[in-house]
């Protein structure tokens, strides 16, 4: 989690390229982790799951000045789901490092209309790069 916040700070946004071991070990990144603790809410002890909780963040600056934010339910989460950016964005970020432009587009349409799809082939064959050995492949 200290990653995650330190990226936050100072980037905005997290994607997958911060957590390579280049990103990680970034000096700039690795200061701010010093900086960083969490603490369990004695409120929120024993909670069995993630979707009960809920995450405050105080940050207090050099002059004793705090910033508070809490959040209910975690982004992503049935009660606070992605947009349709956010989603087609975090989908592009996770292929981005395996699919074509194109296929990540492909795909990404495929799987909002999945349920009506006669025929996944196509599919697997993008996601699969064209691998699918099965008797309807598409290759």
């Amino acid at each position: 989690m200290q990653h995650c916040l330190a990226v936050a700070l100072l980037e905005g946004h997290l994607s997958l390229d911060h957590f390579t071991d280049n990103y990680v070990l970034n000096p700039r990144v690795r200061e701010i982790h010093k900086k960083i603790t969490m603490k369990v809410d004695p409120e929120q002890k024993g909670r069995e799951s993630i979707f009960t909780e809920y995450s405050t963040v105080i940050i207090r600056m050099n002059d004793g000045q705090e910033f508070q934010a809490s959040v209910q339910k975690p982004k992503g989460s049935i009660d606070n789901p992605l947009t349709e950016d956010e989603l087609q964005n975090k989908y592009r970020d996770c292929c981005s490092k395996v699919l074509t432009s194109e296929s990540i587009d492909k795909s990404f349409n495929m799987l909002r209309r999945l349920e009506d799809l006669d025929d996944i082939g196509e599919l697997v064959d993008l996601l699969t790069f064209g691998l699918h050995a099965g008797p309807n492949s598409h290759s």
